[in-house]
């Protein structure tokens, strides 16, 4: 009895000061744990980052090395813009729009009215003069249909081909190109800028075979239309090299060559077509990709969008998909004098065929980038033949 009244218990102070201990150590303990989720959530974050990233720059790079023809939008800076941290910088210093292009791609595109395969084909196009000539010796029935010929689109024009006679196709090229010696005494009365252009134009295109005019015609399809003064030359047209820093992308236009495989087609018609002609010897022809990247834009400033066309493998073109062919949301980007500039540097050495890409990725308070020199495989994608 006198052991129970010893055993009152906790009094009520002694409870209020026991909670009171407990819930700082809870509150310690949660702190801890919760400092440790960020952490734990933002390395994680981070990692996720690191791998979209070194992704997205591993892909462009195995694009650019197998490139037989490369054409580059963007903004030459005669300094080095920032990218340090996933703010938006103002940076001092404008940048200058740019288009570069191969000096030979320039000159067929300049010269072809449109239609660069038979250029490519080292035949020039006759004059107006000249041909008005030939045209107006003909029948009015015979000139009305050379005329509609003449007039057809690039797009139409290789399926009226396939319908003419052997005498109706040579009289077309007649009226169409130039032949050699016309083209030789074309070359002479030009000056001597335009004399050494036709020079390099006509030393690269002499010895390319049926495939590599195609992929020639593929590529030049997909570049812009702009006047001759519209574009930077990734090389000088004697050959000798150009070396370009500060460079930040906006388009990446690449085209290589793959092995076709007709599972992957819709319709096979033009593909044996192709197949059948003389000059591949019954060999399947290599189909031809026509890789586009798009980094940022108008409301997509942080994005990098990849685009697959292919010749022939239509069921692999990336419009067959739904995910908007999005590569990454986490592109930094800034602000140089009101242009909105990519965070896609580029340094160029065309004589040695290659480029040195800086990928800046920001995301989660942190900014990753990954830089390396590509080397392209292909001989003569970033230069002229000397």
């Amino acid at each position: 009895m006198k052991n129970l009244k010893k055993n009152k218990g906790f009094t009520l102070v002694e409870l209020i000061v026991s909670i009171a201990i407990l819930a700082f150590i809870m509150l310690a303990v949660g702190g801890i744990m919760y400092s440790n989720n960020l952490i734990y959530r933002k390395e994680k974050a981070d990692i996720t980052v690191q791998g979209s990233a070194q992704d997205v720059y591993n892909k462009i790079n195995e694009d650019i090395m197998q490139a037989k023809h490369i054409y580059i939008e963007g903004y030459q800076s005669d300094t080095k813009l920032n990218f340090s941290s996933n703010k938006i910088a103002d940076n001092a210093g404008g940048v200058v729009p740019k288009n570069y292009l191969l000096p030979t791609d320039q000159y067929v595109l300049d010269h072809s009215s449109g239609n660069p395969s038979g250029l490519i084909g080292l035949e020039l196009e006759r004059d107006n003069t000249s041909r008005d000539t030939m045209l107006n010796a003909m029948t009015d029935t015979e000139k009305d249909f050379y005329n509609d010929l003449l007039n057809t689109s690039d797009v139409d024009i290789d399926a009226k081909l396939q319908t003419l006679t052997d005498e109706q196709l040579k009289k077309f090229r007649e009226l169409k190109f130039f032949d050699p010696k016309e083209s030789e005494e074309y070359a002479k009365t030009l000056s001597d800028d335009e004399r050494e252009k036709y020079s390099v134009y006509s030393n690269r295109f002499r010895y390319f075979g049926a495939a590599e005019k195609s992929e020639e015609v593929t590529f030049l399809k997909s570049v812009p239309t702009k006047t001759n003064s519209s574009f930077s030359t990734l090389s000088s047209g004697t050959g000798s090299s150009k070396t370009y820093k500060y460079l930040y992308i906006t388009k990446l236009v690449i085209v290589y060559s793959q092995r076709a495989d007709t599972a992957f087609m819709s319709d096979t018609s033009a593909y044996n077509t192709e197949k059948a002609k003389p000059e591949y010897n019954g060999k399947a022809p290599n189909d031809e990709v026509t890789v586009t990247y798009t980094f940022g834009g108008a409301g997509t400033e942080k994005q990098i969008r990849c685009d697959y066309k292919y010749k022939y493998m239509d069921e692999l073109n990336t419009t067959k998909y739904t995910d908007n062919n999005i590569l990454t949301k986490q592109l930094n980007y800034c602000n140089a004098n009101g242009t909105t500039v990519p965070g896609c540097e580029a340094q160029i050495d065309a004589e040695n065929d290659s480029i040195k890409l800086y990928l800046y990725f920001a995301d989660n308070s942190m900014t990753y980038t990954d830089r390396g020199m590509v080397k392209i495989r292909n001989s003569y994608v970033l230069h002229d033949a000397k």
